[in-house]
This record gives C-alpha cells, sequence and structure tokens, in this order.
C-alpha cells in the first residue's frame, strides 16, 4: 500500500534533481539518417569557482569505445576526454572539469538553466 508523501518528504526526494542533468553520446553511422544514442546523467558540483560534472565511468568508456561520437552535457558538446579531472573505473565513477562558458550556457532538458550543488564546506567534516 503506498502513502502520499509529506511536503518535506517530496523536497527532500525532489532536491537532487536539481543537480542532475542528461548526458548523450550519438554515434554516426555509415549511412546519414542513422544515428546510435546513448544515455547516462551527470550531476553538477561546483566547488568555489570549480565546476564539474560527476558522472559513472562506465559512460565515459562507452564514449570512447565510439569513434567520431558526440558526447554532449545538458546542451553543450564537449570533449569528455580533453576535460576529464578524475575517473576510477572500481568506483565506476568519472569528473569532467566545466568551463565557465560552458556552465553559463548549460541548460536541462526542459530548457531550464542548469543549477551546481555547492557542498557548504569540502571535505566534509568528520562524523
Amino acid at each position: 500500500m503506498s502513502r502520499t508523501l509529506t511536503p518535506l518528504e517530496t523536497t527532500l526526494a525532489e532536491f537532487p534533481l536539481k543537480f542532475a542533468v542528461a548526458i548523450l553520446i550519438a554515434e554516426p553511422s555509415l549511412s546519414d539518417a542513422d544515428v546510435r544514442l546513448t544515455n547516462g546523467t551527470a550531476t553538477l558540483i561546483q566547488f568555489g569557482c570549480n565546476r564539474i560534472a560527476l558522472t559513472c565511468f562506465h559512460v565515459l568508456e562507452k564514449y570512447r569505445s565510439a569513434p567520431d561520437a558526440i558526447f554532449q552535457i545538458g546542451n553543450v558538446k564537449l570533449n569528455p576526454t580533453v576535460q576529464l579531472v578524475a575517473e576510477h573505473p572500481t568506483a565506476d565513477l568519472a569528473t569532467i572539469r566545466i568551463s565557465e562558458s560552458q556552465a553559463e550556457g548549460l541548460t536541462t532538458c526542459d530548457g531550464m538553466r542548469a543549477q551546481f550543488f555547492q557542498p557548504t564546506s569540502w571535505p566534509p567534516a568528520t562524523v
């Protein structure tokens, strides 16, 4: 049996979605009419004046395995290999630097300006 979420539960559930954007990998084929699309997700984070997109390592590997593929975060096309900050195959994580100009023009799939999560302190305090 399901129940209705309280306003607080709804807000807490929706909060992470403010900082999530789609990743699109377009692989051209031999025919101009055919394009293979793969998607993923990135979380946008800002540490001071540094902005990153945090995604999965396997998303980055998919791009690397597709010659001439186009990689797009939100509406911004970029080369994640050139802008790669770090990757960790075991943890399935990859961080991609987002420039200031890319961040200013970045929109979500619904056309809204993308938001970057800004931690109040980093690294977090020991619990």
